[in-house]
């Protein structure tokens, strides 16, 4: 024994911090397991959306690029990765990534109706993707809170007579979609 993690113990330990929600250790087992050979790229798919809630948009782009260069197809690492360029204001980018993932379409609705300042039809597509997802319904309380987030803003400002559209903005980019990890994949 070398006394290092295999990639197998890495994902593991990982799935475990990620579920008791402590960032740090999955952050810090993720960072020292990059020098593994990966036979997958399920710990980095996690990685990616441990940086992304982090705020670190830029670093979880690259490594959803890169989980995706080994499954082009996989609809949820595209679905996130346009999650971390809405997130990082990089609309036009979001919208090419997303433009054929039609499971996802609802949610995207809503994250294109958020950033076009429209939290009202958001919240409406977001509602419709939860009522119809059961592929990923690890997603659900994510947008669930997001709809939620996104609601708390507009009747704050509902005495106003105009919405402040950009706090909405803001203030809805919650956490990133974690909850899918914390299943054991």
């Amino acid at each position: 024994m070398n006394g290092l993690l295999s990639y197998n113990e890495s994902l593991a330990l990982v799935i475990h911090s990620v579920k008791l929600n402590d960032l740090y250790t999955a952050l810090k087992i993720c960072k020292s397991s990059e020098s593994l050979s990966p036979p997958d790229q399920r710990l980095n798919f996690i990685y990616a959306a441990i940086l992304n809630q982090l705020g670190l948009f830029e670093d979880a782009i690259n490594i959803y690029k890169l989980v995706l260069e080994s499954d082009v197809d996989n609809e949820l690492a595209i679905f996130q990765l346009g999650v971390a360029y809405i997130f990082s204001e990089r609309i036009d980018e979001a919208k090419l990534t997303w433009k054929d993932n039609a499971y996802f379409y609802n949610a995207i609705k809503g994250f294109l109706h958020l950033v076009d300042k429209n939290p009202t039809e958001a919240k409406i597509y977001f509602n419709l993707f939860i009522k119809e997802n059961h592929k990923y319904p690890e997603l659900n309380p994510d947008l669930f809170a997001l709809c939620n987030s996104v609601k708390e803003t507009v009747n704050l400002d509902e005495g106003d007579d105009v919405v402040d559209n950009d706090s909405v903005y803001r203030d809805s980019k919650v956490d990133a979609l974690l909850s899918v990890y914390k299943k054991n994949i």
